[in-house]
């Protein structure tokens, strides 16, 4: 008899949390488990569902919104759970965690924190509002005994305020890196048209990612060799990095087609401030992309595990240091780093691995119950 799991989650909306329960699912044991969604408020553009339920996965979408749900949606989640009655809940997220807190004694629960509350929620909502969401949330992840953390800083991090959990690294798809001919036309043109080496970096244009300050080195005179910089996504931050960048910074907008730009790139950076453990780095090194990266304790992880195709600069940093740490040594990484990028993401990241671990620590809390 299969073992049924409910993942309760706020949308399946164009993101890293939803993108990273793709690979769990995509890889689950059908055999042993019946997925079962449950998604909150409703679907906004770009949407993942049809990906989901490509996969022959049952969706109950509860459609609640802001003010509907404050009012309904506690009784409406509890009617689908005696419903479904699942073996096991898996939520990711703050609605969802604060939810399914008041069934931790009934059911089976388990969560997945991406991120450090006290960190993000602040610099996201505000500090008066962020503080709440902080306090609330930590309360019901301390209700919750099978916390797992996305990244070992992470899960450091939780443990410093009291709330214990488990590591289980997010994973990727690792692919093969195309050639040329697999980007489409647009790609491929501006792959023609600008300056080597190309740097790029992936992820909302927010004041976390720290954006502002890859387009103020890459618009110095520093930059070696005009360098370009491709910046993918967008966020509130994005009219005021476009007014602010030069002509060899390029802006993409939110697009399907990430993989085709990491293609036509030599490197991956990231100027973020803080992270849980980004796909978007993993990604890169699946692609054989080198990467240099932010000084914070998630990047320091993947440094210990891909540290070949892995380089570190210091938030503080002046443009000519982080020139330094682009350059020193050698123009380049090495041809090494290269050929050895995807062999770390393949042993240390994979969408395979990660879903086997969340299914093993699955099985042993069936057992248990």
């Amino acid at each position: 008899m299969k073992n049924k799991i409910l993942y309760v989650v706020s949308t399946l909306s164009q993101s890293g949390p939803t993108n990273q329960l793709y690979n769990i699912l995509s890889h689950l044991d059908r055999e042993l488990w019946k997925p079962i969604i449950v998604t909150l408020s409703p679907e906004p553009k770009g949407s993942q569902r049809r990906k989901f339920q490509d996969l022959n996965v049952d969706i109950v979408c509860l459609d609640l919104g802001r003010l509907s749900g404050a009012f309904y949606a506690k009784s409406k989640l509890k009617q689908v759970i005696e419903q479904v009655d699942p073996d096991l809940i898996h939520t990711q997220g703050i609605r969802a965690d604060i939810l399914v807190s008041a069934y931790n004694k009934r059911y089976n629960w388990l969560l997945t924190s991406r991120n450090f509350p006290i960190e993000d929620y602040p610099a996201k909502f505000g500090q008066v509002i962020g503080k709440y969401f902080v306090k609330i949330h930590t309360l019901a992840m301390r209700q919750c005994d099978n916390v797992i953390s996305c990244s070992t800083s992470i899960s450091n991090k939780l443990s410093s305020i009291g709330i214990q959990s488990e590591t289980i690294h997010n994973g990727v798809k690792i692919q093969k890196r195309l050639s040329q001919s697999g980007v489409g036309k647009d790609v491929d043109l501006l792959k023609r048209e600008i300056q080597s080496p190309i740097f790029i970096t992936v992820g909302s244009l927010i004041p976390r990612k720290n954006v502002e300050r890859l387009v103020e080195y890459f618009s110095s005179e520093s930059v070696v060799s005009n360098a370009s910089l491709i910046v993918v996504g967008d966020g509130s931050a994005r009219s005021s990095l476009e007014a602010s960048a030069s002509g060899n910074i390029y802006f993409t907008g939110a697009i399907d087609n990430v993989s085709e730009y990491l293609l036509i790139s030599d490197f991956y950076i990231s100027a973020s401030r803080s992270e849980g453990l980004p796909n978007t780095v993993m990604e890169a090194l699946s692609c054989n992309l080198p990467c240099i990266l932010s000084d914070i304790p998630s990047h320091r992880e993947i440094l210990s595990m891909a540290s070949g195709a892995v380089k570190l600069f210091g938030l503080e940093c002046n443009n000519l240091d982080l020139e330094n740490t682009i350059y020193r040594d050698e123009p380049t990484f090495s041809n090494k780093a290269r050929l050895t990028a995807q062999k770390y993401a393949e042993n240390n990241f994979s969408a395979e691995n990660m879903s086997m671990r969340y299914q093993n620590k699955y099985a042993s809390m069936v057992i248990k119950k």
